[in-house]
């Protein structure tokens, strides 16, 4: 499961102009990281319904790369409108477009793995998330512990459970992003992975 994050704080200007159909919309907004959920706010001063158009289309946008984005804050510091030519969907448009010249990178989304109750089968549980391209950070012969790539787990619940005749139990949860093709800080040595 791969997301988008930006790179840095990036401000960006971006003008939609539409003459067949009279449309008009200029926006700058001010975008800055964050780990996730999206944060509006609107200096701009235009009408209400203008802002909530740029409001709406950013919190529904896929980064530049077609990727779900981690998280970001976004001002919308200058809108100008054309008295005749500036509609909700002009400025969806351009706020659409603002984003689609965001600097950003891909990450892989990762896991924490906690697999319990695998005493008879631990070689078995541990071959499989190896096959997954998981970490193993801790086993004691009843559990272990793992970090893995998300994308790796889809059905994994399902698998365990069938490996281990309904007896082990997992908790997945949330561990971290890992930029694609840089060595994973948390894993020393572990080469580095290819989108």
């Amino acid at each position: 499961m791969y997301k988008e994050r930006l790179t840095r704080p990036q401000t960006v200007t971006h003008a939609h102009k539409h003459v067949g159909v009279h449309e008009f919309a200029y926006v700058t907004i001010a975008f800055a990281p964050r780990d996730e959920g999206v944060a509006f706010a609107d200096e701009s001063g235009i009408e209400d319904e203008l802002v909530r158009a740029v409001e709406k289309a950013l919190g529904a946008a896929k980064g530049p790369a077609g990727h779900q984005m981690t998280g970001f804050d976004a001002r919308l510091l200058e809108g100008r409108v054309h008295p005749m030519d500036s509609t909700p969907r002009a400025f969806a448009i351009a706020a659409l477009g603002a984003f689609a010249r965001l600097e950003t990178e891909i990450v892989e989304v990762w896991l924490r793995v906690e697999v319990t109750g695998v005493e008879d089968f631990i070689a078995g549980v541990i071959g499989d998330l190896y096959s997954r391209g998981a970490r193993i950070v801790e086993s004691d012969g009843e559990s272990v512990v793992a970090f893995a790539p998300a994308g790796n787990l889809e059905g994994y619940e399902t698998a365990l459970r069938s490996m281990t005749r309904d007896r082990a139990r997992c908790a997945l949860s949330f561990s971290h992003c890992k930029t694609i093709d840089t060595p994973d800080p948390r894993f020393p040595g572990a080469a580095a992975m290819r989108a």
